[in-house]
């Protein structure tokens, strides 16, 4: 089978600047197309990752020998075309690509660490993407006390992990981080899986064998829960910055952004919250492995890297989610019952605080992520339902309702894993009904379908007398005007608004439910 090779290098990681170079071999005569995907899958956005791609060539070596200057004409603003290619032409295409975004979606390069993803990196013949793959990593001669970290096939890499790896196709090489710098390593297992953490930029020191224990409880709960490890080995990445936050699942491995300040410090006796909210994150992104990964959208069983892909599901995959990642933090006892509640009643109050929950549907949410959750305004809260917050609300009042029921959320779940998840098949919205109903009866199924597809006040208050807690309504101190700062101007000591809530000016307050 033809292997396409990637060459990555990085001559001056200061310039932010990684050196790509494509190589392949021509199949059939004619003209190659080569695309770079616009989006990552799970940050539902169109980031136009070739903006920043730059200097594209292209050689052309004939069966004979002989080497002439291609040339690719730009088709489209993601796409090339090379024309008058024989069959059996070796063509090497070598580009540049900015890289300065230290988040979990693209790529980054700088003096201190590199974080390499490959849909915003690797410009890919379209007739390709099921063809296995060659990555070799160039080590840095100006940094020889970095190393790599990805869960890639090593073919031939030294004792940093500089050289060659093999990927199956273009999905497995896209859905593979690699981190390169100094790096602070810790490894446990897990159902006889090997688990790592790679941090880098941990300039603070912390209490690496907390974060390991505990994070050893989570993964071991969620590998109970769903009976199955479906990877040979898992990674998580943790970027660490002065302020940063957020996480992107991957098959094996995540990437997780944190702040310094969120690991367990040396003597810390009780879990501070910034600390838990980090745990929760791992927790998150460690169940998508199962949850979107593998049970997924039907429509996400093969992704088109090309253009937007929309679901009406996420309301699932990412509230589901996102309800069962600090439960698992309870199960796997890192916290006592008290603690979760505060963190349930964190997430009740977020969705009380969001006017836009009760005017747009979840269902529509998810559809429109593409242009409305990754693309907020200032009356963004206003209008738009937020598909983790309310989801997840949503998860906990179905979850509550099928135990009084006699049955869980965990058995649908784990039914709806059985039936799609195993064998990647993909699973409708008909067929998420489908699981409810068998557990819980029609009339439940009828309720979710109601909550999803029109505009819903919350659905937990109502329930929490039932389920035997207390309600206490908290009155805010001061009356709140409903206006909402920019944290990072309010940081730097000045005041912007950044949002202005709808209906909360003429109440003059906020209302906020805790639970007890």
């Amino acid at each position: 089978m033809t292997k396409i090779h990637y060459h990555v290098s990085f001559p001056n990681p200061d310039d932010h600047l990684i050196h790509v170079s494509l190589t392949f071999s021509v199949p059939r005569s004619g003209t190659v197309s080569l695309s770079l995907p616009v989006w990552i899958p799970g940050s539902y956005l169109v980031r136009e990752f070739a903006r920043h791609l730059s200097a594209l060539s292209v050689t052309v070596t004939s069966k004979t020998g002989s080497v002439r200057h291609g040339f690719a004409e730009k088709v489209a603003k993601n796409r090339w075309s090379i024309t008058r290619l024989a069959a059996g032409d070796l063509v090497t295409v070598r580009y540049t690509v900015w890289a300065y975004d230290l988040s979990v979606r693209e790529a980054f390069l700088s003096g201190d660490r590199a974080l390499l993803n490959g849909t915003s990196l690797f410009v890919v013949p379209e007739w390709a993407l099921d063809e296995p793959f060659r990555l070799t990593l160039t080590a840095v001669a100006s940094h020889p006390e970095w190393m790599v970290a990805t869960t890639l096939q090593p073919e031939a890499v030294d004792a940093r992990g500089f050289g060659t790896y093999t990927a199956r196709n273009y999905h497995e090489l896209v859905d593979t981080p690699v981190t390169i710098g100094p790096m602070h390593r810790i490894g446990f297992t897990v159902a006889g899986v090997a688990h790592e953490v790679v941090c880098t930029g941990a300039s603070l020191r912390f209490d690496a064998a907390r974060l390991l224990a505990d994070l050893k409880r989570i993964c071991q709960a969620q590998a109970d829960f769903f009976g199955t490890v479906p990877f040979s080995r898992y990674l998580f990445h943790l970027h660490l910055t002065d302020d940063g936050y957020g996480g992107l699942e991957h098959r094996s491995s995540s990437v997780l952004l944190a702040a310094r300040t969120d690991l367990p410090w040396p003597g810390m006796t009780e879990p501070h919250s910034d600390y838990l909210k980090l745990l929760g994150l791992f927790s998150h992104e460690y169940f998508h492995a199962w949850v979107v990964k593998r049970l997924r959208p039907r429509t996400y069983r093969t992704y088109d890297y090309f253009r937007e892909q929309p679901t009406h599901l996420l309301w699932l995959f990412e509230g589901w989610t996102a309800y069962y990642d600090n439960l698992f933090l309870r199960r796997a006892g890192v916290i006592d019952e008290t603690a979760y509640l505060r963190l349930l009643s964190d997430d009740l109050t977020r969705v009380l605080n969001n006017p836009g929950n009760q005017v747009q549907p979840l269902a529509e949410a998810s559809f429109d992520a593409w242009i409305k959750l990754y693309r907020p305004h200032a009356h963004s809260a206003s209008l738009f339902a937020n598909y983790y917050t309310l989801g997840a609300i949503v998860a906990c009042a179905l979850d509550w309702q099928l135990r009084l029921r006699g049955s869980s959320l965990d058995a649908v779940l784990l039914e709806l894993w059985h039936r799609y998840g195993l064998n990647e098949q993909g699973v409708s919205e008909r067929e998420i009904f489908a699981a409810v109903a068998h557990h819980g009866g029609p009339r439940l199924a009828r309720w979710l379908a109601q909550q999803v597809a029109t505009a819903q006040s919350e659905p937990l208050t109502e329930l929490i007398h039932r389920m035997g807690l207390d309600v206490e309504i908290e009155r805010d101190t001061l009356p709140d005007l409903g206006v909402r700062w920019d944290e990072r101007e309010r940081n730097a000591g000045r005041l912007l608004v950044a949002q202005v809530l709808a209906g909360v000016l003429a109440n003059g307050l906020v209302w906020r439910r805790a639970m007890r």
